[in-house]
């Protein structure tokens, strides 16, 4: 085989392959933190502090995880298409996570932010 037989093969095969690697990998990177970020969100949701606090911390969350309203409504047009059974297993694997980040978080050091400050008590 020629030489540029071989160029031509060898660019076939990185066209037959690398596509779908690379949609893989980018579906694989949007989509394998989602339960921790639904977890995530349930916590924040169910929590019975201001909407306007519950509302930073939804912003702080997104921010972390470095993802926008499109890449949610992408994963939520995506779970809504799911066969029932697979957003059943989505959802389990959810609440199985919620209890482990709130433990995390109870077990978490206390922050500058997360201290009560006491008022002292003043002297006659």
């Amino acid at each position: 085989m020629s030489e540029r037989t071989i160029c031509y093969l060898w660019l076939l095969l990185l066209i037959l392959i690398l596509p779908p690697r690379i949609a893989f990998a980018d579906e694989t990177r949007s989509t394998a933190a989602w339960d921790t970020v639904i977890a995530e969100i349930q916590i924040i949701e169910q929590s019975t502090i201001e909407d306007s606090l519950k509302s930073k911390l939804m912003v702080t969350l997104f921010a972390r995880y470095n993802l926008t309203e499109e890449d949610y409504r992408s994963f939520y047009e995506r779970f809504m298409s799911l066969p029932l059974q697979q957003q059943r297993e989505f959802l389990e694997r959810v609440k199985t996570i919620v209890p482990r980040l709130i433990k995390l978080e109870e077990l978490a050091p206390p922050t500058e932010s997360s201290r009560v400050k006491i008022p002292e008590k003043k002297k006659k």
